[in-house]
């Protein structure tokens, strides 16, 4: 997987890894699906996602993911690109 975050690519576990140490400050997150593009072999999604903390913190992620497969239909690639907005400031 392939971030825009200065690091670069990692694996699936240490995304997933990643992912674990924060969940437990989230208190509700919902996705709004802006627009999914697709063709052969691949799928491109730009999407928000807003979040709350348990601190009360709010804000949302604008992002797009994009997916490549393989003729068998195995994901292949994924790229991220995503960009944090705490609420009440432009992005």
């Amino acid at each position: 997987m392939w971030h825009n975050d200065g690091k670069g690519e990692q694996s699936i576990e240490e995304n997933v890894a990643g992912m674990e140490g924060r969940i437990e400050s989230i208190q509700s997150m919902r996705y709004e699906i802006l627009r999914q593009l697709s063709q052969h072999g691949e799928v491109l999604q730009q999407h928000l996602v807003h979040v709350a903390t348990e601190n009360g913190m709010r804000g949302e992620v604008h992002a797009a993911v994009f997916f490549g497969f393989n003729d068998a239909g195995a994901i292949t690639r994924i790229e991220e690109y995503a960009n944090f907005i705490p609420v009440g400031q432009d992005g």
